[in-house]
């Protein structure tokens, strides 16, 4: 298709692009039952208005807790219900990056990067789980989209700009790095390129006018940085180690291909040799195609690199793939800018190769879990006087109220409810001295099937018959441990 073909029809393809992920998303959206941490969402969204706020045990920020509170009762809402604001945002993620791609590179790379979006199978993943990473992505191409504007045309996109960054940031706290990038990339332009120093300032006061804004978030984040719990920011995740840096497997992992790093690697590469080759047939000029491909990789490095990477090295493990998510856009739309470099006969068999490749992850993503429901049934199979229920506890956090715990009421578990295994923090090979044994059977419900756990109870000598669920795993002990070996470290 021509250029001038695609300018006409590129907003019916993105819309009819739009209907076909929305269809298969919101066909599947209660596919599979939730899981801990939106769990944690259900908790958080319960609570009083203020102590939602200020709650430490949910690492992101408050805005999608508080989109999902006014449909939260005590009982909870159905699943669909918690998952909607997020499977609302991934939608339009779509046009969103459609709208970016549009403007970095041009119309070709506009549409390739949503078609590629919506096949991503992290992105299928979370516009169908009752977490913020689509929304957080959202607001992050709204204002990646709007700086770039506000770079290249003077004057536009103040009020977008500001509203935008301060709904990323309220999205989730990853949003304060992304920030960060945006004014470290305004500062290298104020250094290198004096010739538009007057934009560059009236862009760094609206920087500083948004972090006025944002004085009460941060605040809260500065509340979340003096707690040890890990899941604050993902504390106990390891670091990368040094092979995993040089195949740049982070750069695969949003697409579930960690593998597949160093060719997208190799990608981003011709992107940025493309932003120095003049050539007058294409519609972009040179400089806005080097501001976009500089704001491109300042956001992977602050999103990505710096927190999997930098962070991890000098302060503590605190990267997951999914609290970088947005990310996932640059990445997007510099491998397909490099895409369109290619003869078009090329173009066609890069394009089924990527599409091939993530194949297998997306199979992956609408393959049903099971989690809650399943250890309800199982739970409620086996009736013995004797069993004592018992959930691991991994409440570290102030006033934490357990999700397994809610997670099991939420799907109907009859009978007496659990009680809790307090193992000490984090994860520990040993539980509270404080701790009554049982005397009959023990049923154990452990978070996440931590191994942890499992070698607790097999260094004990028991005998432990596993089954596992999805997130949860059940570990069936009979006969019950001496009160000694609970209290014993």
């Amino acid at each position: 298709m021509t250029d001038s073909l695609l300018k006409r029809h590129a907003t019916t393809l993105v819309f009819l692009w739009m209907v076909i992920i929305a269809a298969v998303t919101l066909g599947t959206i209660e596919q599979s039952p939730l899981w801990t941490d939106e769990v944690i969402l259900l908790i958080t969204a319960r609570r009083e208005f203020v102590d939602g706020l200020v709650q430490r045990e949910d690492y992101s920020a408050p805005l999608y807790s508080l989109l999902v509170r006014s449909f939260v009762t005590q009982d909870g809402p159905p699943e669909w219900v918690l998952r909607f604001p997020a499977f609302v945002a991934g939608i339009v993620c779509l046009p969103a990056i459609y709208w970016l791609g549009r403007k970095f590179f041009g119309i070709r790379v506009g549409l390739l990067s949503a078609l590629f979006l919506g096949l991503s199978p992290a992105f299928l993943r979370y516009v169908r789980e009752a977490r913020p990473y689509t929304l957080f992505m959202l607001f992050s191409i709204l204002s990646m989209g709007m700086l770039f504007q506000l770079l290249r045309e003077t004057g536009r996109g103040r009020a977008g700009y500001v509203i935008s960054t301060w709904l990323m940031i309220c999205s989730h706290y990853y949003g304060f790095l992304a920030f960060a990038g945006q004014g470290a990339f305004v500062l290298s332009l104020l250094v290198f390129d004096r010739g538009i120093s007057p934009k560059l300032q009236r862009v760094l006061n609206l920087q500083c006018f948004v972090l006025v804004l944002l004085v009460p978030l941060q605040w809260l984040f500065c509340r979340f940085l003096e707690t040890n719990a890990p899941a604050t920011l993902g504390g106990w995740l390891q670091p990368p180690g040094a092979w995993e840096i040089i195949t740049c497997s982070c750069l695969g992992e949003f697409f579930y291909l960690p593998s597949a790093g160093w060719v997208i690697a190799l990608a981003i590469g011709i992107a940025i040799w493309a932003m120095f080759v003049h050539d007058k047939d294409r519609n972009t000029s040179n400089r806005s195609e080097q501001l976009a491909t500089g704001l491109c990789l300042i956001w992977i490095l602050f999103a990505m690199l710096i927190p999997a990477w930098g962070i991890s090295l000098i302060w503590r493990p605190v990267y997951e793939f999914r609290y970088g998510l947005p990310a996932m856009v640059p990445i997007i739309v510099l491998t397909m800018r490099s895409v369109t470099l290619l003869n078009r006969g090329w173009q066609l068999v890069a394009l089924m190769l990527i599409a091939a490749a993530m194949v297998p992850g997306i199979l992956v993503e609408f393959e049903r879990s099971e989690g809650f429901p399943e250890v309800v049934a199982w739970v409620e199979s086996q009736p013995d006087d004797s069993t004592e229920i018992y959930v691991t506890d991994w409440s570290y956090c102030e006033e934490f109220r357990h999700p397994e715990l809610v997670g099991l009421a939420y799907y109907g578990l009859a009978g007496d409810p659990p009680k809790l295994l307090p193992l000490k923090y984090p994860y520990a090979r040993e539980v509270a001295d404080s701790f009554t044994a049982p005397t009959g059977r023990i049923v154990c419900i452990a978070f996440i099937g931590h191994e942890e756990v499992l070698e607790y109870f097999e260094e004990r000598g028991s005998d432990v018959n596993r089954h596992q669920f999805g997130s949860l795993t059940v570990l069936e002990i009979s006969p019950a441990l001496a009160p000694s070996e609970f209290s014993q470290p």
